[in-house]
């Protein structure tokens, strides 16, 4: 996993981030789904221009006890990617039909 934060981010340049992140190649529809520590976790519809941010939003935000810093999941040309993106620090980081987003990440995969 690749962390992603202020140090890459500099006052919310997404032009510092990594190509795959700051200019994805995606297609399709499928939903963003939203798991862990997020008010109301579930998935989304994917819309072009959909953001990080947005997407916390729509689910009610990260619960008081959910970890703000957020494992993304995107497969691109048949690999899986992850990094671990701050929602605080890149909210119009833009997400692509399918990616999966984790707030607590460990509770939800049983690691420790």
């Amino acid at each position: 996993m690749r962390a992603i934060g202020l140090a890459l981010v500099l006052g919310g340049c997404a032009a510092s981030l990594p190509p795959e992140l700051a200019e994805p190649t995606c297609g399709g529809s499928d939903p963003v789904p939203l798991k862990g520590g997020f008010e109301r976790p579930g998935e989304i519809e994917w819309r072009p221009g959909l953001t990080l941010g947005e997407a916390v939003a729509e689910v009610g935000g990260v619960t008081r006890f959910g970890d703000r810093h957020l494992l993304l999941r995107r497969r691109e040309g048949g690999r899986l990617g992850e990094w671990e993106v701050d929602v605080d620090e890149i909210p119009e980081l833009p997400l692509c039909p399918g990616d999966e987003l984790y707030s607590n990440p460990h509770e939800c995969f049983g690691l420790e």
